[in-house]
Formats: C-alpha cells, sequence, structure tokens
C-alpha cells in the first residue's frame, strides 16, 4: 500500500540532507524542529481522522436508527398484510356464503318454474275440459230453457260456474308466479353483480400489497449496500490509522536513538 505525501516525509532519510558543516547539537536542533513540524503534520492527519470517525459513527448511528425505522415499519407492514389477509379471508367467507346463497336461490326457481310448469300443464287440462264441457252447458241451456223441474242440470251449471272461477285463480296464481320468477332473476342478478365487484377489489388489493412489499425489499436491499459501502470505508480508515501509528512509532524510535547518539558525541 503506497503512503500519502505527509508519510512519505516520515521514512526518508534523515541524514540525506543535512550539511556536513554544522555541528552536532545544530543537527539535532534541525531534527527537533522537524520532528516538531512532523508531529504537528500527524497531529493534524489524526484530528482529521477523528473528524471523520466521529463523521463515521454519526453516520452509523444514524444507519441504526433508520435500521430501527426499517424494523418498524416492517413490523407494520406485517400487521397490515395480516389485518389484510384476515379482511380477505372474510371477503372469501362472504363470497362463499354468497354462494351458497345463489345456489339456494337457483334451486328455488327451478323448483318454481317446475311448479309453474305443472300449473300451466294443469290449466291447459281444464282448458280443455271446459271446452269439452261448454259445448253440453250450451245444450243443456238450452233444454232448461224448454223444460222445468230438472235440479240437476243447476247442478251442471253450477260446477261450470266454479270451474270458470277456478280458471280465474289459476290465472292469477300464474301471474303470481311469474312475479316471483322475476324477483328472484333480479335478486340473483344483482348477487353475481355484487360478487364480481368483491372479486376485483380483492385482487386490486393484493396487488397494492405486493406493490408495497416488493418496494420495502428494494428499500432494504438499497440500506443494506450503504451499510456496506460504510463499512468498506471503514476498515480502509482504520488500516490507514494503523500505519500512521506504526510509523510514528519508528519515528520516535529513530529520533531517541539519533538523541542517545549526539549526546555521546557531545
Amino acid at each position: 500500500m503506497n503512503a500519502p505525501a505527509g508519510e512519505k516525509i516520515l521514512l526518508r532519510n534523515p541524514q540525506s540532507n543535512e550539511p556536513e558543516y554544522l555541528s552536532s547539537a545544530s543537527k539535532l536542533f534541525l531534527k527537533r524542529r522537524e520532528n516538531q513540524e512532523l508531529s504537528k503534520l500527524l497531529s493534524n492527519e489524526k484530528d482529521e481522522h477523528s473528524l471523520k470517525l466521529e463523521g463515521l459513527h454519526k453516520g452509523f448511528e444514524e444507519l441504526a436508527d433508520k435500521e430501527k425505522e426499517l424494523e418498524l415499519s416492517l413490523v407494520k407492514f406485517d400487521g397490515f398484510l395480516r389485518d389484510n389477509g384476515q379482511k380477505r379471508e372474510r371477503a372469501m367467507k362472504k363470497i362463499q356464503a354468497e354462494e351458497i346463497k345463489c345456489r339456494t336461490l337457483s334451486g328455488e326457481i327451478e323448483k318454481t318454474r317446475l311448479e309453474l310448469s305443472r300449473r300451466i300443464d294443469k290449466r291447459k287440462t281444464l282448458d280443455k275440459r271446459l271446452k269439452y264441457y261448454s259445448n253440453f252447458a250450451s245444450y243443456l241451456s238450452s233444454v232448461l230453457a224448454a223444460s222445468e223441474g230438472y235440479g240437476e242440470i243447476g247442478d251442471l251449471i253450477n260446477r261450470v260456474e266454479a270451474l270458470k272461477a277456478l280458471k280465474v285463480e289459476l290465472k292469477e296464481k300464474e301471474l303470481e308466479s311469474q312475479e316471483i320468477i322475476e324477483d328472484l332473476r333480479r335478486a340473483l342478478f344483482i348477487q353475481r353483480c355484487e360478487k364480481s365487484e368483491d372479486d376485483l377489489e380483492n385482487t386490486n388489493c393484493v396487488v397494492s400489497l405486493q406493490r408495497s412489499y416488493s418496494a420495502t425489499q428494494s428499500d432494504i436491499l438499497k440500506r443494506e449496500g450503504q451499510w456496506n459501502a460504510t463499512q468498506d470505508v471503514l476498515a480502509k480508515k482504520q488500516q490507514n490509522f494503523k500505519y500512521l501509528e506504526s510509523v510514528c512509532k519508528k519515528f520516535t524510535q529513530y529520533f531517541s536513538e539519533h538523541s542517545k547518539r549526539g549526546s555521546v558525541c557531545s
């Protein structure tokens, strides 16, 4: 790894640029001044590195806060999913109940249709009988007009009148049955429309939940990428700081050895 420009100064040979005519005390003074300058430079580098570390710590705290916010949002989102799942289950149960009700109504409609068909057949039979007996009625009416004292003829006429009344009653029941069938058809149509609307609403709800879940997943992946990048930057800064510490130790050892040599020479 290449050292920074300030660190290269620490690695050069201190005796390379020293004038030969200087005394050992002057050389020691120059070394001390150079040491002070390098100490200031290292102190500035250390302060700058401390500020950067402080900024990184703040960034880590912010990331931790954001991570907590994401966890809370995920918990809320899970609750939202559970609530919507329960709503969906209730909606599905409602749809199933409506389907059962529709099948019941369809069965009732089919029964009503069969009853109507039976009554129509019965009415046709009665119409045939009425048409058959109408000839006798006209004949008996003519005989009754010409004869007197025949009570049986009056009974037959009463039967004819009863048949006519029965015919009217059957027509009224037929109309009532048709009205019931129309009401059941309208109810079945309304229920099918409501079922289609509920299915569409549930589908839209599921699509919205899937979109929200995808957005949350992408945000989490983005946050993880930022966290990994910050970890890499911190590792590089720690390596640089360790390198500066090792250089400072080497320079301190060299300076102490040089000071001892200067004192011995003097």
